[in-house]
């Protein structure tokens, strides 16, 4: 492999469309910074005609708990301890949240983007399609809070 711009570049669009199957109009995310070298990787996603997705805020970790189990200050603590454990550190959470439940689609899958347009005050266009519609009105509830916390 030639290591120059023209190189690297040849490299990055072979991992793209070859080994990441990334075609133009497909959404890239890598959750990186542009001090390390993934970001080069992610941005010569741009010449396989795909978007570059950049992380827009901190992290917040929304936890269902068990009956009986509530969100304290230990538990929080164990949480991101076993987040910066196993995952990173750029992974712990800034915020953690206890909700009653997770809004979900009618096959089960989490709908997390119907949660951020919520808290970016955006229409969620798809609850139609949710099992859990009402899952939505504790995030409506509290969308104030968590941004006073951010």
């Amino acid at each position: 492999m030639v290591h120059s711009a023209g190189g690297t570049l040849l490299q990055h669009l072979k991992e793209h469309q070859l080994h990441c199957d990334v075609k133009p109009g497909d959404r890239l995310f890598y959750f990186t910074t542009c001090g390390w070298m993934m970001w080069n990787w992610l941005v010569s996603g741009l010449a396989s005609g795909a978007a570059v997705m950049l992380f827009d805020g901190q992290i917040v970790l929304v936890v269902v708990l068990r009956e009986g189990l509530a969100l304290d200050q230990e538990l929080q603590d164990a949480l991101r301890q076993r987040i910066r454990k196993e995952n990173s550190p750029r992974h712990v959470p800034a915020f953690i949240i206890q909700a009653p439940d997770i809004p979900r689609t009618i096959s089960g899958k989490t709908v997390e983007i119907a949660v951020r347009n919520i808290l970016h005050d955006r229409p969620v266009d798809n609850e139609d399609a949710l099992a859990n519609p009402q899952a939505l009105d504790f995030f409506r509830t509290v969308k104030s809070e968590i941004r006073r916390q951010q």
